[in-house]
């Protein structure tokens, strides 16, 4: 698997995974720029009697299209920029832990050119700023050029640095603390699954404060004071955790769809290459051959040490207790 693999799938991943997701977004975000609260039943109640059933996709077209972008660059960061790093951490540790926690900051940081523009746009196509993308774009432009498009960028950093590396590391650690209760070297796909809601929940509900501050930064009418000032507002008015249930939620179902399409599109580009190689079990790519083999010896390794962990456990009460004596 090379990083072109790894960067359309990301971006398929990411591109049906929030179409599928939007409405429910639009509805946290409608949470949160309110400056009462207000449940998840009543603001969509609220975008289908101002705008009707199509006001739950408002702005979902240019924000797919920059995040699945963003999504591309994420994945086609973190994945090779992980592959790099295993060559010098440790493996099943917390130093490899780490790493991917550092390695999904960086590869966030490498969307943002995409990402903060598609955000500032649909967060205000939501909120009925702008009557469409054309909109949009010329009155951002009119008001201070190329850099109006960037509105909020270190909110969204704020935001999304800790997200992006709870969204990526949080389900890398999830998965290895299964992987080590259950006992065994890999997870089921429906373990996997159950892994990327429960990071998802885990990641929407710590980080709904910032979110929430950014959400209230790129929308209309709140311009000044930066962002210490929006969390004290946010506090006053509605509280810091408003839209916090619909966003875990959103995450916890949003999650799977979103892992289980990257590892279903990167297994269906594998086997594409595959047949165009002839059939084999190696790589298309010749240049791939023996980081595919070296990937294949660390799975067998790990398995082999599983094996072993559950060979030795039965002497750990026997032999180990004597020894201590």
């Amino acid at each position: 698997m090379d990083m072109l693999v790894e960067a359309v799938s990301g971006l398929v991943a990411t591109a049906l995974s929030e179409a599928i997701m939007t409405p429910l977004d639009a509805c946290k975000t409608l949470q949160q720029e309110s400056a009462t609260p207000l449940s998840l039943i009543a603001a969509a109640a609220q975008l289908l009697a101002q705008r009707g059933f199509r006001g739950l996709w408002a702005g979902a077209g240019p924000f797919l299209v920059f995040n699945a972008l963003g999504g591309m660059l994420k994945f086609g960061v973190y994945e090779p920029l992980n592959r790099y790093l295993a060559r010098w951490v440790p493996r099943g540790g917390a130093a490899e832990l780490t790493a991917n926690y550092v390695t999904a900051a960086v590869a966030f940081l490498a969307t943002t050119l995409v990402i903060v523009p598609g955000e500032l746009i649909k967060t205000r196509l939501y909120l009925g700023a702008y009557s469409g993308l054309g909109h949009a774009v010329t009155s951002l432009y009119a008001e201070g050029g190329v850099r109006a498009f960037f509105t909020g960028y270190f909110a969204v950093c704020v935001r999304d640095i800790p997200y992006t590396m709870l969204e990526l590391g949080l389900y890398e650690t999830t998965q290895a603390a299964w992987r080590w209760a259950a006992g065994k070297p890999r997870l089921s796909a429906a373990e996997r699954m159950a892994a990327a809601a429960l990071t998802g929940a885990a990641t929407g509900w710590i980080t709904n404060p910032l979110d929430l501050v950014k959400t209230r930064l790129m929308s209309t009418g709140r311009r000044g004071g930066g962002v210490l000032q929006c969390f004290r507002e946010a506090h006053r008015e509605s509280g810091l955790f408003a839209g916090a249930g619909a966003r875990a939620w959103w995450l916890l179902i949003c999650f799977p769809i979103y892992f289980g399409l990257y590892e279903l599109s990167v297994a269906s580009l594998q086997r594409w290459r595959r047949r165009r190689a002839g059939g084999s079990d190696a790589p298309a790519s010749t240049a791939l051959t023996a980081e595919y083999y070296r990937e294949k010896a660390k799975v067998a390794a790990r398995e082999q040490e599983y094996k072993n962990l559950r060979t030795e456990k039965p002497r750990l009460g026997g032999e180990g207790d004597e020894s201590r004596r």
